[in-house]
């Protein structure tokens, strides 16, 4: 890396540039290749034409002044700045030499000016691959408690899944503020079963696809709006995949609004609306909507980093048009939580979440699920949803990596939730889990993954499953989240008596027990 000297990108443009534009004052040329592909460490700037640094301009003819420089002062190659760092009258600007510094350092320099550079165009993504079998002989099946809103991960993932996230970067004009930006981003996920290739389980889904502008406001440089389809300042545990508030869908808003000091944190608001095409639903009112209002104050200075959330929602129903004199009823809900991260915890952070909600809002999601006065006889409480409905969550994650050789994520929760159909429509849910991972090199590890999930419901089977796997991993670096990863898994799963005929899938329906192994590829980018 030695001699390589970073240049400052040209300036771009949402439209055309004139044929000649005018030089930018933060423009530098690069050194010049040497024959083995490395700069000459003290080679100057290319200067343009017309132009001489003020090292290589001749001297005029008149006399000398009185007092010289001392003779043995030379002249360095390169350009010197003058006091305050500025270039010399007469010398073009140049970007610092890395000659001096280590190989990584160098990179990292480099990482960080590429990062600083306006992209107009972004490729961003997350995928997961892989083929399993049970302990048959047969295709894998997961394990997964019923009643439970998710399920331990590592080695007992079945499908391929990814997302493809393509940002596009409208390029501020030079009259233009830095802090102005526009953007457009659209993600498209792709899920299949892991049958074989050309199968007809692929399915394609648009996820986002918004417009994001900010740095308008001269005073609010980080204030943003944006409109269309998203996924909204989701907050998840990756072990579990479980998104534990993620108000995503259609709608538009606004962030990153700074209401005093940046320990005072900044406000954000969003509205967001999710309807259904079941003809069966629709009313004198059209088809009916869930409307969200959802508003936050993030980044909160509070001994960590706190935030606090408050949303309402309302389910807009009518008079039915088929059947004739029935109604869809209309629905309130409401929701509000709390979550506190303690960053840098151990290398890593740990993270506190308490929510409730009530009515359409029990989800802490946009999701549209249709609205009842009563459960019919043929229809589970979760279902529906209800007035009287309400969910009360509690919830630790924590990430830790106390030394190179030693990581580890784990995750309790504990959730009760009336669906407020009736009298038995209570659940209640308790996960408890971890992933500690051996890091043997910067490449080479071993992660073990347990998990348990008890739940307790009125209206299903109530009992625990336990899941066990461990999975050797070669990944890129040393660190919980290194990816890319590639893995070879061995689950072991077992639960209780309720939970037999209905966990485990058809391999093991009328047994208490049941194995996965397998390969698997994860990577995000």
């Amino acid at each position: 890396m030695g001699g390589v000297a970073l240049a400052a990108p040209p300036p771009l443009l949402w439209q055309q540039q004139s044929e000649e534009p005018a030089a930018s004052p933060e423009e530098s040329t690069a050194s010049e290749e040497g024959d083995a592909g490395q700069a000459p460490a003290n080679k100057a700037a290319k200067q343009p034409k017309g132009k001489k640094t003020a090292q290589a301009e001749e001297q005029p003819a008149e006399e000398p002044p009185a007092e010289e420089a001392p003779p043995a002062e030379q002249p360095s190659d390169e350009p010197q700045p003058s006091e305050g760092g500025e270039a010399q009258e007469g010398q073009e600007e140049t970007a610092p030499s890395m000659a001096h510094l280590p190989e990584e350092q160098a990179r990292k320099m480099i990482r960080e000016e590429m990062d600083k550079a306006q992209k107009p165009f972004e490729y961003h993504g997350y995928v997961r691959s892989g083929f399993g079998i049970n302990g048959k002989g047969g295709d894998q099946d997961t394990f997964q408690a019923p009643g439970a809103g998710a399920k331990y991960r590592l080695g007992n993932e079945t499908e391929t899944y990814g997302e493809a996230i393509f940002v596009n970067n409208w390029l501020r004009p030079e009259t233009a503020a830095e802090s102005v930006f526009f953007k457009t981003e659209i993600l498209l996920t792709f899920v299949t079963a892991n049958n074989s290739n050309f199968d007809a389980s692929d399915v394609f889904t648009i996820r986002e696809a918004f417009g994001q502008a900010g740095g308008f406001i001269a005073s609010k440089p980080d204030f943003k709006v944006w409109a269309g389809q998203r996924y909204y300042h989701r907050h998840d545990t990756h072990i579990h995949d479980y998104f534990y508030l993620s108000m995503s869908g259609y709608g538009g808003g606004f962030e990153d609004l700074k209401i005093g000091s940046d320990a005072a944190g900044k406000l954000a608001g969003g509205y967001f609306g999710a309807s259904t095409n079941d003809p069966l639903q629709l009313t004198d009112n059209g088809r009916p909507v869930k409307h969200v209002l959802d508003l936050r104050l993030e980044d909160v200075h509070l001994a960590g980093m706190a935030t606090f959330w408050l949303a309402g929602s309302r389910f807009q129903g009518g008079d039915l048009v088929d059947p004739a004199g029935a109604e869809l009823p209309s629905i309130n809900g409401f929701a509000a939580g709390a979550l506190h991260t303690i960053p840098e915890f151990m290398g890593g952070f740990n993270k506190i979440v308490l929510q409730y909600g009530t009515g359409a809002l029990i989800d802490y999601d946009v999701f549209y699920r249709q609205p009842a006065d009563e459960l019919p006889t043929d229809a589970a409480p979760n279902s529906l949803a209800f007035e009287d409905a309400w969910r009360f969550r509690a919830l630790d994650a924590i990430v830790i990596q106390p030394s190179p050789m030693f990581s580890f994520m784990g995750t309790a929760l504990f959730q009760m939730t009336d669906y407020g159909a009736n009298n038995n429509s209570k659940e209640t849910w308790f996960s408890l889990g971890g992933r500690p991972t051996i890091h043997f090199t910067d490449y080479t590890l071993l992660a073990f993954e347990a998990g348990i999930d008890y739940v307790d419901s009125d209206f299903g089977p109530s009992d625990y499953l336990t899941k066990l796997t461990i999975a050797p991993q070669v990944q890129a670096g040393r660190t919980f989240w290194g990816r890319p990863a590639i893995r070879a898994y061995f689950t072991y799963a077992f639960w209780g008596e309720e939970f037999e005929g209905v966990a485990g899938g058809p391999t093991y329906l009328n047994d208490k027990a049941g194995i996965g192994a397998g390969l698997q590829m994860e990577s995000w980018w």
